[in-house]
């Protein structure tokens, strides 16, 4: 395909442009370092696709390929898959760590999450029950914890699953390296 062909008038005229053999006059491009630029067929119905399409500028967390494992491994426990999926909305954008926000005297913070957290936002009675799926979440090597000088001991999710953002610490990367198992 061939690039974008680009004209720019630096004289104080406009000047008018042509297009093929018969000598059709397209448009004059305007004077003083006017610019006009000219797009293939192809281009332009790649740009008429792509702005078609819908921008959602939402928070977002990445689910890798990587995540067919998870399914795998947790196809006989759905409740440990739904608990890992209420975590991974916790996660701090390029750390990896599992964090929410609270108001604690009229002022936004955040602080990490915790068993109880996951408990509450399952509707479970006891923070044990909310505490085995961390448990066989931790024995895959999906999330694992990680002393933190803003927040303590934190869990951290398996970057290779599920990120937010586009970079971890190399502390988290190496949390879950395969020697690490």
């Amino acid at each position: 395909m061939k690039k974008v062909t680009k004209y720019i008038n630096d004289t104080h005229k406009p000047v008018p442009l042509y297009e093929g053999a018969d000598g059709e006059k397209l448009f004059d491009v305007p004077p003083n370092g006017g610019m006009a630029k000219i797009f293939t067929e192809a281009q332009i119905r790649s740009q008429t696709a792509y702005a078609s399409r819908v921008q959602y500028d939402w928070k977002f967390i990445k689910c890798m390929e990587n995540e067919q494992e998870i399914i795998i491994l947790l196809k006989d426990d759905l409740k440990t898959f739904y608990a890992l999926t209420v975590m991974k909305h916790f996660l701090l954008k390029d750390r990896n760590i599992l964090v929410k926000n609270i108001v604690k005297d009229g002022k936004e913070q955040t602080v990490k999450f915790t068993a109880i957290d996951l408990q509450e936002a399952l509707g479970y009675k006891t923070r044990q029950a909310a505490s085995k799926h961390i448990m066989k979440l931790k024995s895959l090597n999906i999330v694992k914890g990680i002393k933190t000088k803003d927040f303590g001991y934190v869990f951290a999710i398996n970057p290779n699953y599920y990120m937010n953002g586009t970079s971890v610490p190399k502390e988290i990367s190496e949390l879950f390296n395969e020697d690490n198992k």
